[in-house]
């Protein structure tokens, strides 16, 4: 039997992705459509297709941002890679860690020495981050502490599930082709989740997202 509610997380996406003005309409719509006999795989379409359109736009209209998100991003990036920030003596924090792992037997040593590397970085790469949205809501002058914790939560969010992604997929294909990416590359996969969690930060701390829709179940 068929559910008449539409996917939770699909929606849930919605109300949280979808930048720029959003009513009830869209969701209202959505909602009806699926209970015509639209199937999930459908709905998952439009709801990312409606993020896709809502986050191009956001570009688009506010450049200004988009530049600052640009410049911020894959500045840091480019300070990581060639290691003017942070000091060198803050990697030395990883050495007893490093030398932890390293005495399990592989592959749990590489993972464990994968995590490690990775939570470090998402975590300088979510200071930066944090530290950037707020500049750009005081520069605005829409600071508030409420729009700033949620921005937050949408970057951390953001940071953590691209730079896995990328750092999955650079790792298999690194696993098949057998060479490491050039300098570029790692300055890309260091500073695109930074660039999405920055702009959907943004968006998430200066927009009210509609959370009251909730639609109703059929008669």
């Amino acid at each position: 039997m068929t559910s008449s509610q539409p996917p939770i997380l699909a929606t849930w996406l919605l109300r949280r992705l979808r930048l720029g003005n959003m009513d009830e309409a869209l969701l209202g719509d959505l909602f009806e459509d699926f209970r015509r006999g639209r199937s999930s795989a459908w709905y998952w379409r439009q709801v990312l297709a409606a993020i896709l359109v809502g986050f191009v736009r956001e570009l688009r209209y506010r450049w200004v941002s988009t530049g600052f998100a640009i410049f911020w991003s894959y500045g840091f990036s480019l300070l990581f890679t060639r290691q003017l920030w942070p000091p060198p003596q803050l990697w030395h924090l990883l050495d007893p860690l490093y030398g932890w792992a390293i005495k399990f037997d592989f592959p749990i040593s590489m993972i464990l020495m994968f995590v490690m590397f990775f939570v470090f970085l998402s975590v300088l790469q979510s200071t930066f981050v944090l530290l950037g949205l707020g500049l750009y809501l005081g520069a605005v002058q829409n600071f508030t502490v409420r729009g700033f914790l949620r921005g937050s939560l949408m970057a951390v969010s953001v940071i953590v599930f691209a730079s896995l992604g990328l750092a999955l997929i650079g790792g298999v294909l690194e696993s098949v082709v057998g060479l490491r990416p050039p300098l570029f590359v790692a300055q890309l996969d260091i500073s695109i989740p930074m660039f999405l969690g920055l702009v959907l930060s943004m968006a998430t701390g200066r927009f009210s997202y509609l959370k009251t829709f909730t639609p109703s179940a059929p008669a």
